[in-house]
């Protein structure tokens, strides 16, 4: 399974990357900033693109058989989680 995620460089982010990698899972992280993404795994592609940007993140999501964000609110922003909405947009299922 190929799958797109947002959210990696967080602590429930690695959990994923790490419990698909290991199953066998093609990952594509989406990060705003590839350095602060300190794991790595021969099945993980980084990609930096900004998430509020659709048609940056529309390459990453193409292809994909599931996208799963674990996006949270930074500085306690609820604007952040209005990305859920650029991702479902980008990933044209809307």
């Amino acid at each position: 399974m190929k799958i797109t995620l947002f959210g990696a460089t967080g602590g429930t982010g690695g959990q994923v990357i790490q419990q698909a990698c290991e199953a066998g899972h093609e990952v594509t992280a989406v990060v705003r900033d590839a350095a602060r993404l300190t794991r790595s795994h021969p099945r993980l592609t980084v990609v930096q693109a900004d998430v509020i940007d659709p048609t940056a993140i529309a390459p990453a999501i193409a292809g994909s058989d599931a996208v799963v964000s674990v996006l949270g609110p930074r500085e306690h922003s609820f604007a952040d989680m209005r990305r859920t909405e650029d991702i479902v947009r980008a990933s044209g299922l809307e």
